[in-house]
């Protein structure tokens, strides 16, 4: 059920509307299963369409505490950084450029570029 949830709060993160819908599914989704760390990237992607980086920084920050080597939660807790005017932004979004050069590129995908 968690992994329904969180694949149409992303559905719906992705097409930019129903935020508050897509962010109660994620919401249900970490509660139904929060020891995936995918849930977690899930809320974070949908609260920093919301325009919510201090949020989605914690939900990122609990996503890579899970899975420390998952890309699209480092450079989404880059662009919440970024969004808060933190120094460390700069060095998540080039290790996860690193990592994974498409990672931007998807991000612009949904509507999020540092």
């Amino acid at each position: 059920a968690a992994e329904a949830l969180s694949t149409r709060a992303w559905v719906r993160a992705l097409a930019g509307h129903d935020l508050a819908a897509a962010l109660a599914d994620a919401d249900a989704a970490v509660a139904g299963a929060p020891q995936l760390a995918e849930v977690h990237d899930i809320r974070g992607l949908v609260r920093l369409r919301r325009d919510e980086p201090a949020q989605a920084l914690g939900d990122y920050q609990a996503a890579l505490k899970l899975r420390p080597a998952m890309v699209s939660a480092l450079f989404g807790r880059g662009l919440a950084e970024k969004r808060l005017g933190n120094a460390a932004a700069q060095e998540d979004l080039d290790h996860a450029a690193a990592v994974d050069p498409k990672v931007a590129g998807n991000f612009a995908r949904y509507g999020l570029s540092p």
